[in-house]
């Protein structure tokens, strides 16, 4: 059996997928050769990355498309809910748990506090796939960071809910890391490929 085989069967017994380590440990190949084939895999089509944090886990094409759909069905699904059961309130309620998400993860999440802006930029990028984010400061206490999402499939309705999970998530950060306050304007917009959310931050010391 060759490697590529060997990694193939592998995988599907990991649908959640490997890190290349783990990969080459489970085979007891070296975690080079390992890193070669994943890449020539990838390159095939037949089996495909997701980063996760500072991770890249790799899965078979099948599983991650699978998974991604249902993952979209899921996600869709709760933001309908939402609107049904709650209206307008929904986005209030988004806002909250972002501030709320902030405050649990503010110990394990390093903000550098002389450029939050680049720093919050590269944080969403880290957690979010699918999405780059680019970080633009514009004085010492103004700032923009622009977020694409490239699946267009969602609907605005959840790009809401997630614009305001991301501005209660920035307040908290900034207030917490900074010990400032401050304002987040957000604007969404639907290019030809990708949605586009913008954020300008405003900084405010505190009193």
């Amino acid at each position: 059996m060759s490697i590529e085989e060997k990694i193939i069967n592998l995988l599907r017994k990991h649908p959640l997928g490997l890190t290349t380590k783990e990969i080459a440990e489970k085979l007891g190949i070296s975690r080079t050769t390992i890193a070669k084939y994943v890449e020539k895999l990838k390159g095939k089509g037949i089996i495909a990355e997701k980063r996760v944090g500072a991770y890249r886990l790799w899965l078979l094409g099948e599983y991650y498309q699978a998974k991604k759909l249902t993952a979209r069905r899921i996600l869709v699904a709760l933001t309908r809910a939402l609107l049904k059961i709650l209206g307008e309130n929904s986005y209030q309620l988004a806002f909250m748990v972002g501030k709320a998400i902030a405050q649990e993860l503010y110990e394990t999440v390093e903000l550098n506090s002389s450029k939050p802006f680049e720093s919050i930029a590269s944080m969403i990028s880290d957690i979010t796939e699918g999405v780059s984010t680019q970080a633009f400061e514009l004085s010492n206490n103004r700032g923009v960071i622009i977020i694409k999402m490239s699946d267009i499939s969602f609907p605005i309705e959840f790009i809401k809910l997630l614009a305001n999970i991301l501005q209660g998530a920035i307040k908290e950060l900034i207030k917490k890391s900074c010990n400032q306050s401050c304002t987040v304007n957000v604007n969404i917009s639907k290019k030809e490929n990708a949605y586009e959310i913008v954020m300008e931050i405003n900084l405010t010391p505190q009193d």
